[in-house]
């Protein structure tokens, strides 16, 4: 990083696919601890001219600027493992992170790639896994409950079942296919899970 580029904020750019709609949630760090937010929602799932110039109103403004975009993709999971041959038995070849010696998040090679080239245009920086933000948000929980955790999109939930501090159980399901209708968790008669929908931030 310059010099120059330290008198300037640091913008977070997050771009958050839904069924239909593409949300962009920016967030400006400046000086003395100032931060500003922003949403927008744009129709489409596929980048537009309308997103592209909103993001570029915000890289014009810094060049410390990051762009990232929640992993969206189907094909996609966690496992109760660090080791490489273990995820390549059980889910073939992939590209996964280990998560604090615990466990492994993973999505399929060819997903970052086209996320990549989706948005080449504006550059991505970033790949999250809704896994890794259930297990941030959740930590101290997962750390001393044994709890079912959902994140709830739009268009799909993402599962997680710890115990004793181990994964036990992980699923990302594509709550638009009535063939996963089993597997669902019930949004509307909670319990003992614990929630966080992302489209409104509510636990």
């Amino acid at each position: 990083m310059s010099l120059v580029s330290l008198f300037y904020a640091k913008i977070y750019i997050n771009i958050v696919v839904s069924k239909d709609t593409t949300t962009i949630y920016v967030e400006m760090k400046a000086g003395k601890g100032k931060v500003v937010t922003q949403v927008e929602t744009f129709d489409g799932i596929e980048l537009n001219r309308l997103m592209t110039n909103f993001i570029d109103s915000f890289t014009r403004e810094s060049p410390n600027v990051f762009v990232s975009i929640l992993d969206y993709s189907f094909d996609q999971g966690a496992i109760a493992s660090c080791s490489a041959s273990a995820i390549r038995s059980q889910v073939g070849s992939v590209a996964s992170v280990c998560y604090e010696n615990r466990w492994s998040f993973y999505t399929a090679s060819k997903n970052i790639e086209t996320l990549k080239k989706r948005y080449e245009s504006v550059g991505v920086d970033f790949i999250f896994s809704p896994f890794a933000i259930l297990a941030q948000f959740f930590k101290d929980k997962i750390d001393t409950e044994s709890a079912i955790f959902v994140l709830v999109q739009e268009a799909s939930q993402t599962i997680m079942i710890f115990g004793e501090s181990k994964l036990l159980y992980a699923q990302h399901i594509d709550t638009q296919d009535s063939r996963n209708e089993t597997l669902l968790i019930d949004t509307i008669q909670i319990d003992d899970e614990i929630m966080l929908n992302i489209d409104d931030g509510e636990q």
